[in-house]
């Protein structure tokens, strides 16, 4: 598989995840990503693009993830399938429990810590498709001083802190939060807090090299 053959479908509802999604994964990875906002447009984008991994949420408009799941397997048996979703394994049937562990390759639960997105791809698809991570250190940025990059790459690092942030209060939206334990609730939001201050520290690391232009 070459790196810029790679094709990832991203499937949510929501356009802040798909947005951050795509701009968070398309620094990281050597890959094309794609993005549809119902099960209606994932089954018929599945059909005309040969995806190497499509990120399915299950709770979207249209065909809900479970039977866009299905029609997906009659399409393209050899696609990678990751589901996503607001409500833990605990809450699924013996059958959808079935259907993870035959049909998919692999469960995130939301919200998640884009570290394990980063690396539930990788344990997908192989460590080449990952693009230099370091590449924000300044130690790298010696070659390319130029100002211009360097704003991207701010920018970029806005957008990813962001998506950790707007997932964890998208999820307390839709009260994918109710009943659970407060050691829970905390849990999850240690998971956001760990993004950003990890993007913080790499951003004083950008603005000092900024400082040195």
């Amino acid at each position: 598989m070459l790196n810029n053959s790679i094709k990832i479908l991203i499937v949510d509802d929501e356009s802040a995840i798909r947005d951050a999604g795509r701009r968070f994964l398309r620094r990281r990875l050597h890959a094309n990503i794609m993005a549809v906002e119902n099960g209606h447009d994932a089954i018929s984008s599945s059909r005309i693009n040969n995806y190497d991994l499509i990120l399915l949420d299950l709770n979207i408009p249209g065909p809900n993830g479970w039977d866009v799941l299905n029609e997906i397997r009659k399409i393209n048996n050899a696609v990678k399938i990751l589901l996503v979703s607001g409500f833990d394994e605990g809450s699924f049937t013996p059958e959808q429990i079935n259907k993870v562990n035959t049909l998919t390759s692999g469960f995130i639960q939301k919200p998640f810590n884009l570290t394990v997105l980063i690396e539930k791809i990788v344990e997908v698809l192989g460590e080449g498709v990952l693009t230099n991570l370091a590449s924000l250190d300044p130690e790298n940025l010696k070659g390319r001083p130029e100002a211009q990059d360097i704003v991207h790459d701010l920018n970029d690092l806005h957008g990813t802190m962001l998506v950790s942030c707007e997932e964890y209060f998208y999820s307390k939206e839709r009260g994918y939060f109710k009943g659970k334990t407060e050691d829970k609730k905390v849990q999850h939001l240690e998971l956001v807090l760990n993004d950003v201050i990890h993007y913080l520290a790499l951003t004083h690391k950008v603005v000092k090299r900024i400082r040195r232009l």
